[in-house]
Parts: structure tokens; sequence; C-alpha cells
């Protein structure tokens, strides 16, 4: 299970929640372990995830019918609502496999008529149609919210989606697990796309290269913002015909999604000597982001993380440097909580997982930047990224 449920139980009760209920995909799969194939395709459809503050009730899915082929495939899962119509047919003198018994079991099951039925079906079963109820309505669309309370109006509904990016943001061993095998992935699809870096690639077959090699390891490609030469300062650089010469910069920005778990890591590298200004820069960025990195302990503040790294990188070599932001938590999601900026007073806990950047972006010049992730420890942090952060010469 991917959800933190100790964590969970915690805040609900703090909050005086006897349920909650996620219908954003990403909340769905934290709080269930389900991804909804169409949930992600079709934006009107509509999937929930249901937990009680016992921590002995496992999590209820309520789903379309049509959708539990994905359910199915992924073994024996737990309570379902389901809704709506779908037709399967089933030869059974034909080849019989387990997934096909687990699909034919739901579409044997009582059905609802539409979502907000079955989701009512869910509370009802669980106990908690009459409760408070914290629901996440950032998946709902807004025919579903405006029926929402009418059809719970013995209940006291509450907005949920805070809450449960709160939840998320101490990750569990298996949660670690899956960030750092994402990170791996995507250090060793960097690795492979400057081993295939030459004079007249093009930033479009570089990023080819890396996808590549991020599926041929069992992940998708999630960024990648793969720019050269003074198409590095494109912020969000979308790869294009633009290729290399002897002199230019490779800035990524990139990462993938594992196991529904998503890695951002940013590098530099020149294709050949760099020049001055380029090696002072990135020393400065580089410092700021380790000076960063190096204070994280449970106890400080998301701005305090944030300051270190201006201040830093400022005394080093850039001493106009300004950012927004100097990073972001990172989980079931690339953004999660906390965000590292001057405004966030987040204080840090064990389990936390923060990605820390210095990146610096100047049009007809350069971007540089630089991106890790780390894990908060006891004692102080842990790295979950390993890939050389030196300004590579290749």
């Amino acid at each position: 299970m991917l959800i933190n449920k100790a964590r969970a139980i915690a805040l609900m009760k703090e909050h005086n929640v006897d349920a909650l209920v996620a219908s954003y995909a990403a909340n769905v799969n934290y709080l269930s372990g389900y991804y909804s194939l169409s949930q992600n395709l079709i934006r009107d459809t509509q999937v929930y995830a249901v937990i009680t503050a016992d921590i002995e009730t496992p999590p209820v899915v309520v789903a379309p019918i049509g959708d539990l082929d994905c359910m199915a495939d992924k073994g024996p899962f737990g309570p379902v609502e389901t809704y709506g119509s779908f037709f399967v047919y089933r030869d059974h003198s034909g080849e019989q496999r387990p997934e096909f018994d687990r699909l034919w079991k739901y579409h044997q099951l009582e059905r609802s008529k539409t979502p907000l039925d079955a989701l009512a079906q869910a509370l009802k079963r669980l106990g908690v149609g009459q409760s408070r109820i914290a629901i996440d309505t950032i998946g709902m669309t807004p025919a579903i919210k405006k029926e929402l309370h009418a059809k719970f109006d013995k209940a006291q509904i509450i907005e949920g989606y805070d809450l449960l990016k709160v939840i998320r943001m101490v990750k569990t061993p298996e949660e670690l697990r899956r960030l750092r095998e994402s990170a791996r992935i995507t250090e060793q699809a960097i690795a492979a796309t400057l081993e295939a870096a030459e004079e007249g690639i093009s930033e479009r077959e570089l990023e080819a290269v890396f996808c590549r090699s991020i599926v041929s390891a069992g992940a998708r490609p999630l960024l990648t913002c793969i720019g050269v030469g003074s198409r590095t300062a494109m912020i969000n650089t979308i790869p294009s015909d633009h290729k290399l010469k002897k002199g230019d910069l490779i800035r990524f920005d990139v990462g993938c999604v594992y196991e529904s778990y998503c890695s951002d890591i940013a590098r530099i590298a020149s294709f050949g000597t760099p020049s001055d200004k380029v090696k002072q820069y990135y020393q400065a960025l580089l410092d700021g982001e380790q000076a960063a990195i190096n204070i994280i302990k449970p106890g400080i503040t998301a701005a305090d993380v944030f300051n270190k790294a201006i201040a830093v990188t400022r005394a080093m070599g850039i001493p106009h440097y300004e950012r927004h932001h100097c990073g972001h938590g990172i989980g079931i999601e690339c953004y999660d909580l906390p965000s590292i900026t001057a405004a966030d007073t987040t204080m840090l806990e064990e389990g936390m997982v923060i990605n820390v950047e210095t990146p610096y972006y100047e049009l007809g010049f350069a971007g540089l930047q630089v991106e890790d992730t780390v894990v908060v420890a006891k004692d102080g942090f842990e790295y979950l990224t390993t890939y050389d952060r030196s300004l590579q010469v290749i």
C-alpha cells in the first residue's frame, strides 16, 4: 500500500474527519493503489477511493465497470463499488486465466446507475454515510460537484484536497523505493543521452535517446526538457531540430514515472571547453544547491532551505540571483508539498522527499541548472540522486 495510513488517520482525527474520499487521479492511486486508465484519458470519468479513520478497514474503490480490467490485471484487490454499463462476454471453452476470472467476477457485481450513487453506497457500507466526510473534489466534474451536497445532505461535507496533500508529504518505505528507482532510471537515461551526443545531433534526437532509455527500463517519460546551445535558456525547453555544435552546453531538466512515482533531475554538460562565465556561474549554482541541501534536517523550514540557496549562490558568484522557488516536494506527483519558497514555513519532517534546485536562465547566454532529490532523515538527509553533479565536459 502506498498511503501512509498511520499519518492519514492521525490527521483525520485531528480534523475530526470520519472518512476521506479521493477523486483526483493521483490521490485515488495514493489511497488505494488503483490506477484508472479511463480517468487519465477521459476528463469526465469519475473514480473515487474511500478510507475511514479505522486502520483495519481497507480502502474502497468506486469505478466505472468498463475500467475494471485495470484492477483485475493487477491481482486480487480490495472492496469495489461499480457503476455504469459495459459489455464483456466469455468463452468458457477458450483459454482461461486468473485475470479473466477476476474481471468476470467484477462484471457480476451489482452496479449503481451513477458515480455518486456508487459513492453513496460505498459510504453506507462503511457506516459513514451520515458522518463528517472530507472529499477531494479536484477530480470531480462541475456537474458532479453541483450534485454532491444534495446527494449527501445528511453528511457534513468538507474539502479534502489540502488534507490529502499534507498526508502525502511524509513517504512510506515503499514510496521511497519507487522514488529511488525512478531517479536511478532517469540518471541512467541522462548518461545514455550524453553517450549519444555528437556534432550535428538535434535536440529532438537527443530526446529520442533519452525516452528510449526510460521506456526500456520499465518507466515512462515525464519531463524531457533537453536544450543545446543558447536554447538552454528556454525555461521549459521543447526539443527542436536545433543541432549541437562544438562549444555548446546541453541542459537536462528531465524525469520519468516509475510505478506511479516521479523523478525530476537537472544536469549540465559542455560539448567542448566551457567559457569562464559558464564555469563561474555553474559553480555558484552548485554551491548554492549544496549549501541548501546541507542544512536539511527535521525541524528547519522550507523557507530556510530557500534562503540558504539564494544567499550562497549570490555570495559565490551571481550577486543578482533571484528565484521564485528553489525546489519542491516530489512523490506520486512531480510537485508535492512543501514548496521551497521564501513564504513556505512548513517544518521539515523525517520521511519528506525534497527536490532542491538552483536554475539560472539568461537569454543570449545560457540556461544553467542543477537539481537533486533528497529524503529528510532522522538527523539530516540522504540523497536519492547519485549522478555526477560537476559541469561535465564531453
